[in-house]
């Protein structure tokens, strides 16, 4: 049986910075595996988002996985070999706006860590080929990344350096509000021990600059811009996707209800690139 989630004229007062009363806004359908969510408002009837694993980033910025590693490796029989490379890596990740019939993407480049390996398995068939590849990319020491829509720039963004977040963490996270009675009591049945960390976004997009936050703990994104909270998109932590009934959590926005259409899907826009890094890290 599927599980809806309908939210009707529901008002809440969101506590933090801003204290603005905010409309709730369910989803009708949320597949949270595969990124897909009904919303049916603002002229979105779905979204639809994508992250994908990183290339290479080449001298004319274009992203190759091949160049990285070619000639690198030479396979001896019954030997194991491996090869490593330290470079900057690029994640094109995107968001689809249906109805609307848009397509945003978010390339954000990192450095890291890439090895492979290659190793020679024998069995009762005979020999096979097995390669193992690892990234380790160094998201502490910050991101840089486009916001895109066919061949427009439509923003530029910044991930934070862990080092530059501690001392303001607090106060950004204070946007994220208090955490409801009902929603505390299944995030703690739902926690785990380890979650990616909080993070800090900064964001310049149409003249106007913003601030967007990940509260890990809560699995909450929000973006403030002047010091309001103008959007807030409260996700499912990873062991609840597999949870039912009244532990389940189904992802959902908040917003204030003065924001115009068109100021709706830009804060939607921007929750999902929140998202789409968190996801990543």
């Amino acid at each position: 049986m599927k599980q809806i989630l309908i939210v009707i004229g529901l008002i809440l007062v969101m506590g933090g910075a801003s204290g603005q009363p905010l409309d709730s806004i369910g989803f009708s359908k949320a597949k949270i595996q595969s990124g897909k969510y009904t919303l049916n408002r603002f002229g979105i009837s779905k979204i639809k988002l994508e992250t994908k694993g990183p290339t290479a980033v080449t001298d004319d910025g274009i992203g190759t996985g091949e160049k990285v590693v070619e000639g690198l490796f030479t396979l001896f029989t019954g030997w194991s070999t491996s090869s490593s490379s330290e470079s900057l890596w690029q994640l094109n990740n995107s968001v689809k706006l249906s109805g609307l019939k848009r397509e945003i993407t978010f390339p954000v480049q990192v450095t890291g860590f890439y090895e492979k390996t290659r190793e020679r398995v024998r069995d009762e068939s005979g020999s096979s080929l097995e390669t193992y590849e690892t990234y380790n990319l160094y998201w502490d020491e910050g991101a840089k990344g486009s916001i895109l829509e066919n061949k427009d720039t439509l923003g530029q963004f910044a991930l934070r350096p862990t080092q530059m977040v501690y001392d303001s963490i607090d106060y950004w996270k204070s946007f994220t509000g208090q955490i409801p009675d009902w929603l505390e009591e299944r995030l703690d049945q739902n926690r785990y021990d380890e979650w990616s960390g909080d993070f800090i976004i900064d964001i310049s997009m149409d003249d106007q600059f913003y601030t967007l936050v990940y509260n890990a703990e809560n699995f909450r994104t929000a973006v403030i811009r002047n010091h309001e909270m103008i959007g807030l998109w409260q996700d499912s932590p990873p062991r609840g996707i597999f949870t039912s009934g009244k532990r389940k959590i189904i992802p959902y926005i908040l917003m204030p209800g003065g924001l115009s259409e068109q100021e709706s899907v830009q804060t939607i826009i921007l929750l999902m690139l929140g998202l789409s890094v968190g996801k990543c890290l």
